[in-house]
């Protein structure tokens, strides 16, 4: 199993967030990836909430590279990686390669 005790810890800490409304998070040794769903009503202060989130999620994990994103697609693509990583169906090196796809996909869209 793949401690994911990192990504656990950044949902807690965003949870604490009212406008956040859904979490997804997966993490390597080194790389750290979020998503996260916002309020529908809040969307239009959406750079200033990622900025924020970001900022407070970077400063509690300074020995990783953190990625946090409020796109949808790679919220869903998230969702499915948990649902492998929680039923033990995927070893450590396939996860890197995994989230480093995530990654690379959520800088294409910025």
């Amino acid at each position: 199993m793949i401690d994911q005790e990192p990504s656990n810890e950044a949902k807690e800490i965003l949870k604490k967030h009212n406008e956040v409304t859904g979490i997804k998070a997966a993490n390597t040794d080194k790389d750290l990836i979020i998503a996260v769903e916002i309020e529908h009503n809040k969307r239009f202060q959406l750079k200033k909430i990622k900025k924020e989130l970001t900022k407070e999620v970077k400063k509690h994990f300074k020995d990783f590279h953190v990625e946090l994103t409020v796109d949808k697609k790679i919220f869903l693509e998230l969702d499915e990686l948990e649902k492998k990583i929680e039923s033990d169906k995927i070893e450590p090196t396939k996860l890197n390669k995994e989230i480093d796809r995530i990654t690379k996909l959520s800088k294409e869209k910025t």
